[in-house]
């Protein structure tokens, strides 16, 4: 998986600048999921934490632009992913937060995060 980290790395820059200039839905026309396909907890956790990894030295990184990335980087491979966006308004105001699913499972995210956020619904929304 090491082998990945440039293409995931260049790849999240990508949907960063594509994300800003051109705004949420071109982007995801442009770098699209795959709704059917293998179904793989693994290799989206590994591609997770890869991405997380490099996050951490690009601060500017946001949920969103993470959770963009994996979901095409998956659909790429094969792999069928779900991108969720959800919101939750709670003692500190509004809050939104992305993520992908696998098989139903929130990909390296908070057990609760299904329950914290109520997530958009849709096909891949």
């Amino acid at each position: 998986m090491v082998w990945h980290l440039p293409r995931l790395a260049l790849l999240l820059l990508a949907v960063q600048l594509h994300l800003r200039r051109h705004g949420l839905a071109s982007t995801l026309a442009r770098y699209p999921g795959r709704l059917e396909g293998r179904i793989s907890l693994a290799p989206a956790v590994a591609a997770a934490r890869w991405l997380r990894r490099f996050s951490s030295l690009r601060p500017s990184a946001r949920c969103l632009e993470r959770a963009i990335t994996l979901r095409y980087w998956l659909a790429q491979k094969g792999f069928e992913s779900h991108l969720k966006i959800g919101t939750q308004r709670g003692a500190r105001g509004f809050a939104a937060h992305a993520w992908v699913e696998v098989a139903g499972v929130p990909v390296l995210e908070a057990s609760t995060v299904r329950a914290d956020f109520s997530a958009f619904s849709g096909p891949d929304l």
